[in-house]
C-alpha cells in the first residue's frame, strides 16, 4: 500500500481498497463529520480506523484475521486508556 486518500465513493462505504491504497469516502456521515467539526472526537475516529482496516483485511491477504484482532485490541486499549470511553 502506498497511500491513504479522500475520495468519493457510495455514501454507505467508509472506504474501499485498491491495490496501490485506500480511498476513505468523503461522502460517509462518519467521514464527513469527522472532517467538518475538524472533530477530535476519539470515539469516531476510533470507529473510522477499525473500518478502514477491516476493509484492508479484507482486501489484502498479507493482513490476516489475528492481525486485525491484535490491530482493534489496540486500538480499544489506547481509547480505554485515555477514559473517552
Amino acid at each position: 500500500m502506498d497511500r491513504i486518500l479522500l475520495g468519493d465513493l457510495d455514501r454507505d462505504v467508509i472506504a474501499r481498497c485498491f491495490d496501490h491504497g485506500v480511498v476513505v469516502n468523503r461522502r460517509n456521515r462518519l467521514v464527513r463529520r469527522l472532517l467538518e467539526s475538524h472533530s477530535t472526537d476519539r470515539v469516531l475516529a476510533t470507529f473510522l480506523a477499525s473500518a478502514v482496516y477491516s476493509a484492508m483485511n479484507h482486501f489484502w491477504q498479507e493482513i490476516e484475521d489475528d492481525h486485525e484482532r491484535e490491530f482493534h485490541r489496540e486500538l480499544v486499549g489506547a481509547l480505554l486508556e485515555r477514559g473517552s470511553a
